[in-house]
């Protein structure tokens, strides 16, 4: 959406979806006017222009160019659109088999390809650290001392607990996070109550605090506030990468070099390669080798990664 703001700066853009995402990207200042997946403006598309609504013409009569990323197998959306007077239409989905590139990002990138789009810097950037290391390094006190007192977010949850290290991963990158002083904040999404009740559950309770029940736009201003995201992959570690966030984002059997946040303030860390097959053999894999993720090396790039937020 960025780069179709580059490119078309004379056009105000409008985006049809879910309506907490609407609310967050007009909240942000990405999309310009904003209607809901539920509202009379996107089954109108499915019908001819005959049966459209009042408001439905009043908002398309303005619209030079339309991008549909779904699928329209029998081409009835793109006739409707066309047959409107709209011909600058591109309508397909990013998970095309067409499409050639690897990441979404790009994939979604490559559906623009007729209208020239070009990608652009998307985030906030901040220093680059040292890639992750299996072995973490010695540090002496003094720089131990440096990195004191600083914010970092915590989702120990995911839209599947199938994505998520043990717990006990993340209690112990807590516990050492705290003791060098830093302060720990435990976020709470709409598939992480489990996750936040068994990680808390093991932990003092002076060494966190919990946020839970926020809207979409409420964590983006929250998480925008804080040095260090920590997560899965998830949408809110997208959001916080988005935020210019530095973020540490752990993956097991999804694939990080199609699904991973893109920037330079975010770090990977992964376990083993993951040797299922396909979703359905993950989530009954008893192994999870690909979550073999020690505390250790989070801590260590959560060091990293404060350490240049102090500078």
């Amino acid at each position: 959406m960025r780069s179709l703001k580059r490119l078309f700066p004379q056009n105000a853009l409008l985006w049809i979806g879910k309506s907490e995402i609407g609310d967050l990207l007009l909240d942000m200042g990405e999309v310009d006017r904003t209607f809901a997946l539920e509202g009379p403006l996107f089954s109108d598309l499915f019908c001819g222009s005959d049966q459209w609504g009042e408001s439905t013409h009043s908002i398309l009569k303005t619209c030079s160019k339309i991008v549909c990323w779904l699928s329209d197998p029998t081409g009835v959306m793109a006739q409707n659109l066309r047959a409107y007077g709209i011909q600058s239409v591109i309508i397909q989905s990013p998970h095309d088999v067409s499409l050639t590139s690897r990441h979404f990002s790009d994939r979604y990138l490559e559906t623009l390809l007729d209208w020239k789009v070009q990608p652009v810097e998307l985030y906030d950037m901040r220093e680059m650290v040292a890639r992750d290391e299996k072995e973490p390094p010695q540090e002496s006190n003094d720089q131990l001392l440096a990195l004191n007192h600083q914010r970092i977010m915590i989702q120990p949850g995911s839209g599947s607990p199938h994505k998520c290290v043990d717990f006990s991963v993340l209690a112990s990158v807590v516990s050492e996070l705290v003791e060098k002083g830093h302060e720990c904040t435990i976020v709470e999404g709409p598939a992480d109550e489990k996750a936040v009740r068994r990680l808390c559950a093991v932990l003092p309770s002076n060494t966190y605090q919990v946020i839970r029940s926020m809207s979409l736009c409420s964590v983006a201003r929250c998480v925008s506030s804080f040095d260090l995201f920590i997560g899965h992959d998830s949408g809110l570690a997208h959001l916080s990468v988005a935020c210019g966030v530095p973020s540490i984002v752990l993956f097991g059997p999804t694939d990080p070099d199609l699904w991973a946040p893109q920037g330079r303030h975010v770090s990977v860390i992964q376990g083993e390669p993951c040797e299922c097959p396909d979703w359905s053999s993950a989530q009954h894999c008893a192994h999870k080798r690909c979550l073999n993720i020690s505390a250790a090396r989070v801590t260590v790039q959560a060091e990293r990664w404060l350490s240049v937020c102090k500078t």
